[in-house]
């Protein structure tokens, strides 16, 4: 009862800090009173810079650490694999502690271990800090992995609870970077290019050209620490090193294969979600087509904590009935983890949430983006609404039907030419080899390293 109430209190502090923080007069304030503030970080990090650099000269391995809390936000496939196979980097993995967030985490144990050992069991090289015979967390001071040469954080947020030692506040000794999470494409340019952690840290390799020149307007630090590398996660559509993995539930007969991928946001300022009015017309739909389509239902994490603790009418126990619904249908099933082989082997997409509209159109295949009100397009940037022009829309999920009897089935896809173009034109990576080698190149050009034959 007391962490229902605690959640209820969280997500109205959250509409509190939307309709405040995220305003235009609020950032310009913001940005006047500490346009100061990271001035001398330059010229701190040119020192670690250095340090790190004299420590390739001398022929010993740099230190290359990813802090990793969900498996499904890993981003970093493409430059770890880099630089495992350059025998000058150590390349490996932290599990941080999940302990705060959107949703606070208390019981987060269960869940380090629970990513620990995804990554374990496909052969990454991964350090858990804890200890499980004291029970605790280990510090900075108790073990060297925490105290890498470069570092590159998984997402902007304070998720670390009173475990501050793996905050980048903590950390600003070691070179530390960072790939967005999300493919951003709302104008809330305070939370995606503007907060202390990103003016703090010594890089942040951006998906376009686009991104960096929004990181100079909006940025205390005028983007000085912005690189238009291209987006990582792309790089296994564009550039594939391998055939995609049929994740799919085998069918007596083959079938169109859509994704459904419901946001959260139901409480937020952008209230893009649109799940409480489409979910049951969601089960109908995939009922009524369960002969000729096959769906996955591929909710956003933060989704289930919600209708577990903060949406009215909805309880753990309403929730996971939902949740067994979709993974028992003849026709349909959850995807909770990784879905680059869920993406590439799907012919559509249905959903509301914003990265997904940059990476799903990315696979050059027919989307459906769900405008729950207009205020959602409205507040894209703009590589939102570039994207915007080259997909399929509805408000409040209108025309799902449509799009999945006209464009999915009968194959009517006639967006399907320009997007093409589109996708060519604007979203693959600059470097012609991928964002990955672009971002690894970088660090290999900032350490005065030369480049290896073998990662040409």
């Amino acid at each position: 009862m007391m962490s229902n109430l605690k959640n209820k209190i969280r997500y109205y502090e959250i509409v509190i800090y939307n309709k405040i923080i995220l305003t235009k007069a609020y950032s310009l304030l913001r940005n006047f009173l500490l346009r100061h503030k990271y001035d001398d970080l330059p010229a701190k990090y040119e020192n670690v810079l250095q340090n790190v650099q004299a420590k390739a000269s001398r022929g010993e391995k740099i230190n290359v650490a990813f802090y990793i809390l969900e498996t499904n936000k890993w981003k970093y496939e493409g430059i770890y694999r880099l630089l495992e196979k350059d025998s000058r980097f150590n390349p490996y993995i932290v599990v941080v502690p999940y302990a705060a967030g959107a949703i606070i985490q208390s019981n987060f144990v269960p869940h380090m271990l629970q990513v620990y050992r995804y990554f374990k069991d496909r052969g990454y090289n991964v350090f858990l800090p804890y200890s499980e015979k004291e029970n605790r967390v280990l510090s900075r001071a108790e073990a060297k992995e925490l105290n890498p040469d470069i570092l590159f954080h998984m997402n902007c947020w304070h998720e670390y609870g009173r475990f501050v030692d793996f905050g980048y506040e903590r950390n600003m000794d070691c070179l530390q970077a960072y790939v967005p999470y999300a493919w951003m494409i709302s104008n809330r340019y305070i939370e995606h290019f503007n907060r202390d952690f990103h003016n703090k840290l010594w890089k942040i390799f951006y998906e376009t050209p686009l991104h960096v020149q929004m990181a100079k307007e909006h940025a205390i630090n005028k983007g000085v620490n912005a690189v238009a590398s291209g987006y990582p996660l792309l790089d296994e559509f564009f550039f594939p090193r391998k055939p995609p993995v049929d994740v799919w539930k085998p069918q007596e007969k083959k079938k169109k294969r859509i994704i459904w991928a419901p946001h959260h946001h139901m409480l937020e300022k952008n209230r893009c979600a649109n799940f409480l009015d489409i979910c049951d017309f969601m089960v109908e739909m995939a009922k009524k087509y369960a002969d000729e389509v096959q769906f996955v239902f591929k909710p956003h994490p933060e989704l289930a904590k919600k209708l577990d603790s903060a949406i009215p009418g909805w309880n753990k126990e309403r929730r996971e009935a939902y949740y067994k619904l979709w993974e028992t249908m003849p026709n349909t099933q959850v995807c909770l983890d990784e879905y680059v082989d869920l993406f590439l082997t799907s012919d559509a997409m249905i959903q509301d949430c914003g990265s997904f509209t940059a990476e799903y159109t990315s696979t050059y295949k027919p989307m459906l983006f769900l405008i729950a009100n207009p205020g959602v397009v409205r507040d894209w940037n703009e590589c939102g609404k570039a994207i915007l022009d080259h997909i399929y829309t509805s408000e409040k999920g209108k025309e799902i039907e449509k799009f999945i009897k006209q464009v999915v089935i009968d194959g009517d896809d006639y967006m399907k030419e320009e997007r093409y173009a589109f996708v060519d034109a604007y979203l693959r990576p600059q470097n012609p080899n991928g964002a990955s080698v672009a971002i690894y190149e970088y660090l290999l050009d900032s350490l005065k390293m030369p480049k290896k034959k073998e990662n040409a």
